[in-house]
């Protein structure tokens, strides 16, 4: 396609031309800026949906995230079960720790999908619960 330079435009004559009805002849008219303001007021709450979508997606953890944070969460009540062993066998268990176990099984209670896992952390904190209500009827 070659493209040339400017061309004059025509003059528009102001006469309608003989058989054209005037219909087709059709007029022009300025809004007066309703239509306008609306659809800027729509451009701007679709951009606050595109930056409220990226925030929430970058809210939402991926798998990955969620499995190193509930493996850190098991090795630390592992260690944890394991300080109140050795303390049980040795003679002399802290009232905090203990409670510490209950304030975790109950914080890992709502993310447990598995019936095994949760049957595991029934007898865990049965067994806490137990081992408060010594301490409480030693003191």
């Amino acid at each position: 396609m070659r493209i040339t330079g400017p061309k004059r435009s025509t003059q528009v004559s102001s006469k309608p031309k003989a058989g054209k009805s005037s219909a087709a002849q059709g007029s022009f008219s300025v809004s007066d800026g309703a239509k306008t303001n609306a659809s800027k007021g729509a451009q701007s709450t679709r951009s606050l949906t595109a930056v409220d979508a990226l925030i929430s997606i970058q809210e939402v953890p991926d798998a990955t995230a969620r499995r190193a944070k509930a493996i850190a969460r098991a090795e630390g009540m592992l260690d944890l079960l394991e300080e109140i062993k050795i303390a049980i066998l040795s003679g002399g268990l802290p009232r905090s720790r203990v409670t510490k176990l209950t304030r975790i099984v109950e914080d890992v209670r709502g993310d447990v999908a598995g019936e095994e896992l949760s049957t595991v952390l029934d007898e865990i904190e049965l067994r806490a619960r137990v081992e408060l209500a010594k301490l409480e009827k030693a003191a």
